[in-house]
């Protein structure tokens, strides 16, 4: 695919790396999916391969690509489709994308929004497909969503049509990687006649699974260090079947970081935040309660808890709510807060002390 970003040619220097430092294992991660070729290429291989990412393109290419495991088979809704002339033994899914190729045109979303067919009141229309093409996405994505809603596809055959369409059309664009702007003049490629292209499906006969969130929503934050050492996996809800019923009071807001203040006896709880959102910062403070009661409390009854933010930015080089302890401001100035922690103040003694 022509996606800015794409690390398709760093993939062999990425597994090098597993090699150099002796990284072993069976699983992958793909924390930021993008165009799913780093996830690919450590399925090809055999991992158990979990991956994410915030952009909805990335999640249709990992249900076709790495969740799915399965050529396609379309039992629904190739009866209902005028066969088309294909290669002989061509496969369930060659015949399908062999039909989109040959529907009608259709105005839609892109032709509107992308072309210059429905762009030509704009001072400069639009250029990011050729009118023509335009009209051919259309149809083949409204052919797709249609038979979705006819239940004539499954989730699994609709998500891997809409990776053949997204795939095919990174190849007709007028664009050099991304869609912040376009060529003013035609590339070659994108006046050729648009074709949807099918995908290729690699199964590794194992639970790969992708998700549509961001990546720290699916791991703990941190691990908590009882006084005798001991690390134990934060949990995330306080009682997770009542917070699946539907009462989100009872998820656990975890703080950035705790520290253990040894000489004053002091444990502080840390929310982190660029100064512009100081307030929100300020605000999760108060839903530290199930935390303190789960883990402070119970392996340090002995310690006052504090609670505090953390910023940096800006250009303040002051701080007037109570409740934040320090500022690194955008010169470089460390600010403390009013009633800043003790660790804090020393920390910065010590450091200053350093650098003298």
């Amino acid at each position: 695919m022509r996606y800015i970003g794409n690390k398709e040619n760093l993939l062999e220097r990425i597994a090098s790396k597993f090699n150099k430092f002796g990284i072993h294992g069976n699983s992958f991660f793909d924390f930021f999916a993008g165009t799913t070729n780093v996830g690919r290429f450590f399925k090809e291989r055999n991992y158990t391969v979990s991956s994410c990412d915030l952009l909805y393109l990335s999640y249709c290419l990992q249900k076709a690509y790495i969740e799915n495991n399965d050529e396609p088979q379309f039992k629904k809704v190739l009866p209902y489709i005028r066969p088309i002339n294909t290669v002989l033994c061509a496969t369930p899914l060659e015949k399908i994308v062999a039909y989109l190729n040959e529907i009608k045109d259709v105005f839609g979303f892109i032709s509107q929004n992308y072309t210059p067919l429905g762009t030509k009141h704009l001072t400069q229309p639009r250029m990011y497909f050729s009118e023509e093409n335009g009209l051919r996405i259309d149809a083949i994505r409204q052919k797709i969503e249609e038979w979705k809603n006819l239940q004539l596809i499954n989730e699994t055959e609709y998500y891997i049509l809409l990776a053949c369409l997204i795939e095919s059309v990174s190849f007709y664009a007028n664009v050099a990687g991304v869609y912040g702007a376009f060529y003013k003049k035609w590339d070659p490629r994108a006046i050729k006649r648009f074709m949807l292209r099918p995908i290729k499906i690699y199964n590794n006969n194992l639970p790969n699974e992708v998700f549509y969130t961001d990546s720290l929503n699916l791991v703990e934050k941190s691990y908590f260090t009882t006084p005798a050492g001991k690390h134990i996996p934060l949990a995330k809800y306080s009682d997770r079947d009542a917070y699946k019923g539907g009462d989100k009071s009872k998820i656990i807001s975890i703080p950035d970081l705790v520290l253990l203040d040894i000489r004053n006896s002091e444990i502080i709880t840390i929310e982190g935040k660029k100064y512009k959102n100081r307030q929100a910062g300020i605000k999760e403070l108060a839903g530290y309660e199930a935390f303190d009661n789960l883990y402070l409390e119970k392996y340090y009854p002995a310690h006052r808890i504090l609670r505090t933010v953390v910023l940096y930015g800006s250009k303040q080089d002051r701080i007037i709510e109570v409740e934040i302890g320090f500022l690194l401001n955008e010169k470089g100035k460390m600010v403390l807060g009013i009633y800043a922690p003790k660790l804090f103040t020393r920390a910065i003694h010590n450091l200053l002390d350093y650098w003298n």
